[in-house]
């Protein structure tokens, strides 16, 4: 009986893991995407190149934001107004 609780308290310990992780990741790509924008603005390079680099890390950062609110909504089972934002995105 012991174990299962330790493996209870182990399992919501990686759970919260995840969400810091998917929290620091998509920090992570929104100055990735800010420092894209800056380059372009700073050195004038190509739009096709920042535009082949931006898609990614915008298509990443929509989909940890994506998968981050599924786990909060998952976590709390309730507000309607998360649901709806994640419908949105």
């Amino acid at each position: 009986m012991k174990s299962l609780v330790n493996l209870r308290k182990i399992f919501h310990m990686n759970e919260i893991v995840v969400k810091y992780v998917m929290l620091l990741v998509s920090t992570m790509l929104m100055i990735a995407e800010q420092a894209l924008v800056n380059m372009k603005h700073k050195f004038s390079i190509c739009s096709n190149l920042t535009i082949v680099l931006m898609v990614p890390i915008q298509t990443l950062f929509i989909l940890t934001i994506h998968l981050l609110l599924i786990n909060v909504r998952n976590m709390f089972q309730t507000s309607r107004i998360l649901i709806t934002f994640h419908m949105l995105l």
